[in-house]
């Protein structure tokens, strides 16, 4: 939008065209970008590669393991876990989940500590789980006349 409020086309080619990488080195900036992007679930490549600049220069620049460098580290990588939910990646959600899961409890982030095993049970619900009963009773399955599987969804 230009100084006189009307959309300028050619600026969103120009952005759509773009490498695809910060332009600040502002840690608060690329963290609150990643984070409006993870929660709106809107530009969800960007506010990863937002969230990716903020952990790499948190961890490359020496910054001191405060209780809130901890934290603002353990919410980043929970924004990253959310978008790849919203672009259903379940997998690599999984992953960076199970990586900030108790450190969401012990740093007293309750209500995301929460949404995590909310969203990991939903994705453990989507894995289908088949059981054979010959496994946990084999002496009552001998004649492998009964082939039974049970499949948890």
């Amino acid at each position: 939008i230009n100084e006189d409020g009307l959309e300028l086309e050619e600026n969103i080619e120009i952005f759509y065209d773009s490498e695809g990488f910060a332009v600040t080195s502002d840690p608060e900036f690329l963290f609150r970008m990643g984070k409006l992007c993870a929660e709106t679930g809107r530009f969800l490549e960007e506010g990863l590669l937002c969230l990716d600049d903020f952990l790499n220069i948190v961890n490359f620049n020496n910054v001191e393991e405060t209780e809130s460098v901890q934290r603002l580290k353990a919410k980043s990588l929970y924004y990253v876990g959310l978008i790849f939910f919203k672009i259903k990646d379940e997998e690599m959600c999984e992953k960076y989940f199970n990586l900030i899961w108790t450190d969401l409890f012990e740093l007293k982030e309750f209500e995301m500590h929460k949404e995590v095993e909310d969203i990991l049970g939903t994705i453990y619900s989507h894995k289908v789980i088949t059981l054979n009963p010959n496994y946990f009773y084999p002496e009552l399955y001998e004649h492998d006349c009964l082939n039974i599987t049970a499949s948890f969804v």
